[in-house]
């Protein structure tokens, strides 16, 4: 379970339980301020007297422990830099791509790539403190993209739509706009055309192939130097 989980239901049941413990005291009045248990009269003819119940000895001790986890849980979250992740400090690459002369800035906030996502040349992605950078898997972030405190979803193509749409209009722009691009790239077979494959083909199959076409040259090595003596 998650920092981020774990303050949620802790959160949830610190609200239940003061919320019950209020009706308690004022409505219900089986507590009292100081959160004694007040038990009713016992009926009469009987000495039968009434004993706090599992339940609300339950919601007492959600009462007291709930708080505590949530304030552990959110501490736990902003020495992590944020819910559930890894210091703020470091990017977190899982079996992805960035190319050459992408940059990945953390100083601020993470920077965080999913699996087989790639990253192409001269892409800005710069994370912030309230506002991580997250790319999800199977994502090809295009040449030049700039990604300020993003959240990119799964599958996407982020950069890749800038094919300009002649006689655009400014308050078109964000009404049928994307419509209007995808008209133009429907018809080029982008997945053909670049990998091969049919469209209807699944995203992570076609980001495998550039990823390992990407690392071909993870096993080069540095060749010496012209040997001694020859003359350049």
């Amino acid at each position: 379970m998650t920092m981020r989980w774990l303050r949620r239901i802790s959160g949830i049941v610190w609200i239940f339980s003061w919320y019950t413990i209020y009706l308690e005291i004022f409505r219900w009045h089986h507590m009292t301020k100081s959160l004694r248990f007040s038990p009713p009269p016992p009926p009469p003819g009987t000495r039968i007297r009434s004993r706090a119940g599992a339940p609300l000895i339950a919601v007492c001790f959600g009462s007291v422990a709930a708080p505590l986890v949530f304030l552990m849980a959110t501490m736990m979250e902003r020495a992590r830099g944020r819910p559930g992740g890894t210091p703020a400090s470091k990017d977190r690459l899982a079996w992805s791509r960035v190319l050459f002369g992408a940059v990945l800035t953390a100083q601020d906030g993470q920077v965080s790539v999913g699996a087989r996502s790639i990253v192409m040349e001269n892409t800005v992605i710069r994370g912030r403190a309230r506002h991580p950078v997250v790319i999800g898997d199977d994502v090809l972030v295009g040449s030049h993209a700039h990604l300020n405190g993003a959240r990119v979803g799964r599958r996407l193509l982020p950069g890749h739509r800038r094919c300009p749409v002649p006689r655009m209009r400014r308050r078109d722009r964000h009404r049928g706009a994307d419509q209007q691009i995808w008209g133009i790239q429907e018809s080029l077979g982008f997945p053909g055309t670049v990998y091969g494959l049919p469209r209807e083909r699944p995203a992570a199959e076609r980001t495998s192939r550039q990823s390992a076409w990407c690392g071909a040259n993870l096993g080069d090595r540095i060749i010496d130097e012209s040997p001694r003596g020859q003359d350049d």
